[in-house]
């Protein structure tokens, strides 16, 4: 069986030579097929759809079907940075709300930028360091170092910087203090710590990264989603900081912010349920629960 690292390098060498339309086809088509023999991801999927729209049967079968081949058009862009420049980006995006992230900054605090896995949340990150902005994403870091490497070569074609998830808070935090960006992806906890928030009227376990990094800088928290259209072209939202006035009592803090940020996602994925790509239940308790910072 060819290993992932191959397989990822193989699949960029087709998409950069292949016109986007048809690499867009090829990639659903790969995607049915595994929609078709994945089962436990398929039903993971579903079970996930009708806990967010309330849709059974065949309508949260029709979404899954999407979620899997929008993760595969997501796939296909990330392969692509290197042909996704400003003549691209002025065809397929538009941006809303970078004015935000500008008058944020004139605090001198930094900002914390959040998302989720909805849309192309590295596209994001790519767009917000082309328009200037020195950004570092906390980022996963993958077993295979080919692909580690593979990965963080494709984020800083656009400048994009990033930070390992472990022992990633004094980086952070020197990057606040330089007025920088943080970006983190705050639907999923990757780091066995997370804490109980309402989602979709469920106890889900969340992760605590952005709101221990609100509480040490008290800096703008910046929700930013980038979401597909039907022609593929994309909006990239830039919202407004969310507020959050954290209490003396650390514990109290971090729920406050953790379900306030949760509250944007929950907004997004409302409206976008075919582009969240959440191949887990975050309902279902994996990690540590938060009982202190």
């Amino acid at each position: 069986m060819m290993d992932l690292y191959a397989a990822y390098r193989i699949g960029q060498f087709l998409v950069l030579k292949l016109p986007l339309r048809f690499s867009y086809w090829l990639a659903s088509r790969f995607s049915d097929l595994r929609f078709a023999t994945a089962k436990k991801d398929r039903n993971l999927i579903i079970n996930n759809i009708k806990t967010i729209t309330g849709k059974d049967g065949p309508d949260a079968r029709r979404i899954a079907r999407q979620v899997f081949r929008n993760f595969a058009k997501y796939l296909i862009e990330f392969l692509r940075f290197e042909k996704m420049g400003d003549e691209y980006i002025k065809r397929h995006v538009r941006i809303e709300g970078a004015e935000n992230i500008k008058s944020a900054l004139k605090l001198g605090k930094g900002a914390v930028l959040f998302s989720a896995h909805l849309g192309n949340w590295e596209w994001a990150g790519a767009l917000i360091a082309h328009l200037g902005f020195s950004l570092k994403a906390i980022v996963l870091t993958h077993k295979d170092k080919r692909i580690d490497d593979f990965f963080t070569k494709q984020r800083m074609i656009n400048g994009m910087g990033s930070i390992p998830l472990g022992g990633s808070v004094r980086k952070c935090l020197k990057q606040l203090d330089a007025n920088g960006l943080i970006a983190i992806v705050s639907d999923r906890d990757f780091s066995n710590n997370s804490i109980d928030a309402t989602f979709f009227g469920k106890t889900a376990h969340m992760p605590v990264g952005t709101a221990i990094l609100a509480m040490k800088k008290g800096c703008p928290l910046i929700p930013c989603f980038i979401v597909r259209q039907k022609n593929d072209k994309h909006v990239f939202f830039i919202d407004k900081p969310i507020e959050y006035k954290a209490p003396e009592d650390n514990d109290a803090a971090v729920k406050e912010i953790v379900q306030r940020v949760t509250d944007v996602i929950e907004k997004y994925v409302r409206k976008y349920p075919e582009q969240w790509f959440m191949f887990e239940n975050p309902w279902e308790r994996k990690g540590t629960k938060c009982d202190s910072v």
